[in-house]
C-alpha cells in the first residue's frame, strides 16, 4: 500500500508545487509591473 502511495504523494506535492510557484510568479509579475506603471 505504501508502495503505492508514496509516488502519488510525491506527485501531488510537486504539482502543488508546481501551481504555487506559477501563482506567486503571476503574483510577482502583476506587482511589478503595477509599480513601474
Amino acid at each position: 500500500m505504501t508502495f503505492v502511495l508514496r509516488p502519488l504523494l510525491l506527485l501531488g506535492s510537486l504539482v502543488w508545487l508546481i501551481y504555487c510557484g506559477k501563482q506567486l510568479i503571476a503574483w510577482g509579475i502583476l506587482n511589478n509591473s503595477s509599480a513601474v506603471v
